[in-house]
């Protein structure tokens, strides 16, 4: 059976200690991608922490992709078009600073137009 796609994570599997891609695993990498092995990067990270990883493989393409967020967001690389998108409601995201609030954790969310943030003594939503 013929290998299709290498889903691969960042820290301490793509990249080693000092956050570099080997030549091995590069070389690895554009072997299998040559040979149309779809290689995806899946990670934590937004998208820009993993653009640079991206260009550097070779990996900005409309027929190249990426899992973000760690799994909310796949996109493709080219185009930044969302093809899958998890996201929390507001409702969602009232029950979790509620919960949050009552066993007094800190818990902050960020977005490009509002912000929440919350900690056992008050909770805002900023919006610009």
């Amino acid at each position: 059976m013929a290998i299709k796609l290498i889903a691969i994570d960042i820290d301490g599997t793509l990249i080693n200690s000092k956050r570099e891609i080997t030549p091995r695993v590069k070389a690895a990498l554009n072997a299998a991608s040559a040979q149309g092995v779809y290689v995806v990067l899946c990670t934590g990270r937004p998208y820009p922490g993993v653009e640079g990883l991206l260009q550097e493989l070779d990996l900005v393409n409309d027929h190249d992709y990426v899992v973000t967020y760690n799994g909310t967001l796949v996109q493709q690389t080219g185009s930044k078009k969302a093809l899958v998108r998890f996201s929390m409601t507001h409702d969602d995201l009232e029950r979790v600073n509620n919960y949050a609030t009552k066993i007094q954790c800190a818990l902050s969310r960020h977005r490009r137009r509002s912000d929440l943030r919350s900690n056992r003594n008050s909770r805002q939503i900023l919006d610009s």
